[in-house]
Order: C-alpha cells, then sequence, then structure tokens
C-alpha cells in the first residue's frame, strides 16, 4: 500500500496542506489510510509568518543551531523512519503563474507521481539552489507550488493526482520540463520585468518562472525570481 507524506506550512503562512488535508477528509475519505500530514514549521504555522528565524526549506544543511535547522533534522529523520514512498511538499505563491511541480531532477523515487499528475509544468532547480532544501536532500519528495488562491478545483485535481499515483495510473496531458536557473536583479529592465508572464516565453529570451511583484525580492534575496532558457516535453 502506498504511503504518502502531506507535508505542509515549510513557510508558515502558506496554507495548502492544511486545505487539501480538511478536502480530503471531506470528499475523498478513501484516500485518508494512504496519507499522512504533517506541518513542517510549527511555530511559524501557528504565528501564520513565514519563519521564525530562517527558512526551514533551506535549513536542511546538518546543522541545528538555530529552530527552523532542528526543525529540519526531525522532518528528515521523521521522512526516513516512516518510510514514506511519497514525500509531496506543498507551497503557495503570490506570483501568478499555473500549478507546478518542482525537484531537484526527475528519478525512479518521483516519476510515478510526475507521470500521475496533471500540472503541466516540472521545474528542475539546478544542484546549488537546492542543495538545502528538502527536494535537494530527499529524492522521494516533490514540491508542488499552487497560486495562494485556491480553488476546490485544484484540490480535486490533486486528489485525483494522489488517486493515480496510488493506482499506478497516468495522466495523459502535454507536460514541459524546465531546468531553470536564478534570475538575477541586473538581468532584465523595469520594462521588461512588467512585461514578464510566468512560463511564458519573453523579450529577453528565457522562460520567467516564480516571478511577481510580491515574491523574491520582497523577501529580501537578490534575485527576482528563476529562468530558463529552453522547455521540452515530457514524455510519459
Amino acid at each position: 500500500m502506498s504511503k504518502i507524506l502531506l507535508l505542509g506550512s515549510h513557510h508558515g503562512d502558506e496554507l495548502l496542506g492544511d486545505k487539501l488535508i480538511r478536502y480530503i477528509k471531506a470528499h475523498h475519505p478513501e484516500l485518508i489510510k494512504h496519507v499522512e500530514f504533517k506541518i513542517a514549521n510549527l511555530k511559524a504555522h501557528s504565528k501564520n509568518v513565514r519563519y521564525i528565524e530562517s527558512d526551514v526549506n533551506q535549513s536542511y544543511n546538518g546543522k541545528k543551531d538555530i529552530y527552523e535547522e532542528r526543525r529540519a533534522g526531525k522532518i528528515l529523520e521523521y521522512i526516513k523512519e516512516s518510510s514514506f514512498d511519497l514525500v509531496l511538499d506543498l507551497h503557495t505563491t503570490s506570483c501568478d503563474q499555473p500549478p507546478s511541480l518542482i525537484m531537484a531532477s526527475i528519478n525512479p523515487d518521483n516519476k510515478r507521481f510526475i507521470d500521475a499528475s496533471t500540472i503541466r509544468h516540472l521545474v528542475i532547480m539546478e544542484p546549488k539552489t537546492v542543495s538545502t532544501a528538502l527536494n535537494g536532500v530527499c529524492p522521494n519528495s516533490v514540491a508542488v507550488e499552487i497560486n495562494r488562491h485556491i480553488a476546490d478545483v485544484t484540490l480535486e485535481n490533486l486528489c485525483g493526482d494522489i488517486q493515480r499515483y496510488i493506482d499506478g495510473k497516468k495522466a495523459y496531458v502535454d507536460k514541459y520540463i524546465y531546468e531553470v536557473d536564478l534570475l538575477k536583479n541586473d538581468e532584465v529592465t523595469v520594462s521588461q520585468f512588467e512585461k514578464l508572464r510566468n512560463f511564458e516565453y519573453s523579450d529577453p529570451g528565457f522562460y520567467p518562472i516564480l516571478v511577481g511583484e510580491s515574491s523574491y525580492q520582497k523577501q529580501g534575496y537578490d534575485y527576482l525570481g528563476f529562468k530558463a532558457t529552453e522547455r521540452k516535453k515530457y514524455k510519459v
């Protein structure tokens, strides 16, 4: 029997996990025996803030000096001890973009879910970007990135993806792979930035991803989001 961890609130104010587990209980109780739900950043979640001391999804570094690093260590231990087949790392974004799956690579531990999902945009992060993130240290982890305005149809689609994964079935929809790098602040002008549309090819010559007026720059990072110079058709 497939054993799936639904991991919510790596960032405490992102509530896709809470909403998905409630939706499953209300509309798809048949999935309950296959899933466990865990809140990643308990303190930040209780305060409805992104983090307490640091981004917990950049804290899988082996250190245990601060709260998020200790929490990351416990999560990783729990995943290993529980022998989950799949970990769905559930995120929301303020950026205007369609749902995406984010991972360090497509590999035998996560491909079955990727094949089962109706989410069309598959984002491959370069190793240095995810070296201290869950999907960089846990090969059977897939991050699900959804716009923060979560509709019931999105939750229903995720339930369908989970059911197909359990049944070993595939979703035959067109999917595309984007291998991404950081989009640095000085790579586009203000005028070019305003015209960027996520997952649409832009005049500067790339596909922007997770780019928006309230995204990474406002969180204190020195980049605007991510970019892919090409997209490739994914073969299910």
